[in-house]
């Protein structure tokens, strides 16, 4: 797996100090290249995100003022979720945790019993690739569609969409039992 070179903005999301120390000094041992801010509640998790880019999300499942679940349902962390890896973080020897975390748009999970300076880093390192990978995918669909619909020549909308707009106009017409 190809490794991040770049500095990567990380805001860890835990209410825990001992955890995050824990988390600081895996962190120091790794060979990333990294920025922590930290948050200890979803509120300021919230606030952060507002006002800074991150590339990576360690997101503790049990928060004061919500759990790490809420935080990735919330308008404000869909409003910016782009191009943000999460890795879900939690306490609890409870799989269906990390199939919810996933379901929700984690990129990983890490029991935090498995903190250690080489799990964060393949876990964040993967995130980021499957996120640069989303990135991708999103970009090739996009020439695709143009490819499909669109001459390459002039830029104009191609035979297919002269079609397609046509029959649309004609299903409009019939009922609304007019011409066009």
């Amino acid at each position: 797996m190809k490794h991040n070179t770049t500095k990567i903005e990380i805001l860890v999301v835990e209410d825990d100090e001992v955890d995050f120390l824990t988390l600081s000094r895996a962190f120091k041992t790794s060979n990333l290249d990294y920025s922590l801010v930290h948050a200890n509640t979803v509120a300021k998790a919230i606030e952060f995100l507002k006002t800074s880019v991150f590339q990576c999300i360690l997101l503790d499942y049990r928060l004061p003022d919500a759990t790490g679940l809420d935080f990735l349902a919330s308008e404000e962390f869909l409003h910016v979720n782009k191009d943000i890896a999460v890795i879900m973080l939690t306490g609890e020897d409870d799989i269906s945790i990390a199939v919810e975390a996933i379901k929700n748009g984690a990129q990983d999970y890490i029991p935090k019993k498995s903190i250690c300076a080489e799990i964060l880093e393949l876990s964040i390192n993967k995130a980021l690739e499957a996120i640069n990978l989303g990135r991708q995918l999103t970009e090739y669909q996009r020439q695709v569609e143009e490819l499909a619909f669109f001459d390459q020549l002039t830029g104009l909308p191609n035979r297919y969409v002269f079609e397609d707009r046509l029959q649309q106009l004609i299903r409009m017409a019939k009922r609304s039992k007019q011409t066009f």
